[in-house]
């Protein structure tokens, strides 16, 4: 089982040049936390030798789900999304790649702009995973690409088919918070942004609170405050 002696001494020379990443448990993050929580998980695997290794990013205005999985980020060692800890070389290599590559790209998207850009750029694809685009809305709004939001309110949120929704048990339980959503439906067609803002604030306050991390938080105006 990995300890997290393992992961404090595997991320201890990576800290000399990033002392703002924080270990929780089986987690390590960027902090302050904003409105995008950036880092890895380290999941536990069923030996002592190895762990899965997942880079996240996830919302803070939304719903706050650790790990929210990024796929743009990804890491293989010998066809594997895992870290042998009796492997010396595969260690050293991961400390080489989090230090050089993944925890620069997980640090840019720490920028709300930069996460929705990354992860939103197209509605294309929105019939494949419309849950992708309808879950981080709140992200999409705070941003200030208030168009965008208002594209995937008609396109994805007036038509979803919330039977097939509760038919997927990771989202059945959301069920509720998803269509919550509709309080941001009348500022974001009124382009009410100073309400926009406080439903928004609420949101991301009950999620961090539910977290356990205002610690972490820094409370930082939303893009879409530049509209105001």
């Amino acid at each position: 089982m990995t300890t997290k002696k393992q992961i404090r001494d595997l991320l201890k020379p990576v800290m000399v040049n990033n002392p703002d990443i924080v270990i929780s448990g089986q987690l390590a993050f960027l902090t302050p936390i904003r409105h995008v929580i950036s880092g890895i998980e380290f999941q536990r695997g069923l030996t002592k030798d190895f762990c899965h290794v997942t880079p996240f990013t996830t919302e803070t205005c939304g719903r706050l789900n650790l790990p929210f999985v990024n796929f743009l980020i990804r890491i293989r060692f010998d066809g594997r999304d895992s870290l042998f800890w009796d492997k010396p070389d595969i260690v050293w290599k991961f400390q080489n790649r989090l230090a050089t590559e993944i925890v620069p790209q997980l640090r840019i998207l720490t920028d709300i702009n930069a996460y929705v850009k990354n992860r939103y750029h197209s509605i294309e694809h929105k019939h494949d995973h419309p849950l992708r685009f309808l879950i981080s809305l709140p992200a999409i709004i705070a941003s200030g690409d208030l168009d965008f939001a208002t594209l995937i309110y008609r396109e994805v949120f007036e038509h979803m088919d919330w039977v097939r929704v509760e038919a997927f048990p990771m989202y059945r339980e959301n069920i509720d918070w998803y269509r919550g959503f509709k309080v941001l439906l009348e500022p974001l067609l009124n382009r009410d942004i100073p309400k926009l803002v406080e439903i928004l604030r609420d949101f991301e306050r009950e999620s961090i609170s539910k977290s356990g991390y205002e610690k972490y938080w820094e409370n930082a105006p939303f893009p879409l405050e530049e509209f105001l």
